[in-house]
């Protein structure tokens, strides 16, 4: 079914998927001559190839990163064809296995890709050789996870067709076929279920900040340290979305027996904002893990200023959603 969000999402799944496929041969081609050569001017060169070869999959990268909330719009545009559907959810039901994994898939190629990114300004910034083998291993993930990114989505938009009978949409599902019941069980927490979920997660999301701050303070960079903060990121991650699903979302859409987070992005687009900035937040919270595990003992000066950083982002965005969330719900 084209139309132009799915035209749209063609081209930039095309491009990128080309740029990304093309970059990183060439990429990696240029770093093995590299290596082989013995004169300065030849390794001048080669570097230069290396470089052109990188701002060609930096175009890539951004292109992927647009391509997240492009997916969502083009599930949402569908929305008119499909019998049955009323938000997003609906049109999730035509394909359910394949949507389920772009929606793993994409957040897990923009945490990728992001991280590449980050890691390659520390490259850059480093008087050490252009590219270092660790900087190719992390650039080899990211684009592999980038490339099969593009790769699903065409393959989505050539293949999704309407079905001939109506789908079960969200409210089918999740109010009717077990009116106001949540997803999880509410033996775990008797009749305080929902204030519970509240608390949680206002209370994991203190806890968040205080060790956002306590590390920005002591300006601690060692790895248990990022490793402590990528798990508490982790488990505010889960709870947030538990308690989006479960007490938040329906409190912001005034609809409390309603659980669909889909038509909570179209009913309240400020959860667009909140969420979002959730999402980034968290990124910037796991990302100073990741950087230290493929960076170099010589990068520790600049990477303890860059994760601090990067910790100062995290705080804030995280802190702005959690404001925000406390104050809308």
């Amino acid at each position: 079914m084209l139309n132009p969000f799915a035209l749209t999402a063609l081209f930039v799944g095309t491009i990128s998927l080309a740029l990304t496929a093309g970059s990183v041969f060439s990429a990696l081609y240029f770093c093995r001559q590299w290596k082989r050569c013995e004169s300065a001017d030849e390794k001048a060169r080669i570097g230069i190839r290396i470089h052109l070869s990188l701002l060609l999959l930096l175009t890539a990268f951004l292109l992927r990163l647009v391509s997240w909330p492009l997916f969502y719009i083009l599930l949402q545009s569908y929305i008119p064809i499909v019998t049955g559907a009323m938000c997003i959810f609906g049109v999730t039901r035509v394909m359910p296995a394949f949507v389920a994994f772009l929606q793993i898939l994409k957040p897990l190629a923009f945490f990728l890709i992001g991280g590449w990114l980050i890691f390659y300004r520390l490259d850059l910034s480093l008087k050490t050789p252009f590219l270092a083998w660790k900087s190719i291993r992390f650039l080899t993930i990211a684009s592999a996870v980038a490339a099969v990114d593009c790769a699903a989505e065409l393959l989505f938009i050539f293949l999704f067709t309407p079905p001939g009978v109506a789908v079960s949409c969200c409210t089918a599902v999740a109010d009717l076929v077990i009116p106001a019941t949540p997803l999880l069980p509410r033996v775990l927490f008797s009749a305080q279920y929902n204030p519970v979920l509240a608390a949680a997660y206002h209370g994991v999301h203190i806890c968040l900040l205080v060790l956002l701050g306590f590390l920005i303070w002591r300006k601690y960079t060692q790895r248990f340290f990022m490793s402590l903060l990528a798990l508490t990121a982790l488990i505010n991650g889960a709870i947030s979305y538990v308690a989006f699903k479960q007490v938040l979302g329906p409190r912001l859409m005034r609809l409390p027996d309603h659980h669909c987070l889909y038509c909570l992005l179209q009913y309240r687009p400020v959860s667009i904002a909140i969420l979002g900035l959730l999402i980034l937040g968290s990124f910037l919270a796991l990302w100073p893990r990741l950087l230290c595990h493929f960076a170099s003992d010589e990068a520790r000066e600049k990477l303890s200023l860059l994760i601090t950083s990067l910790l100062k982002y995290s705080a804030a965005c995280i802190l702005v959603s959690w404001l925000m969330t406390a104050i809308l719900s």
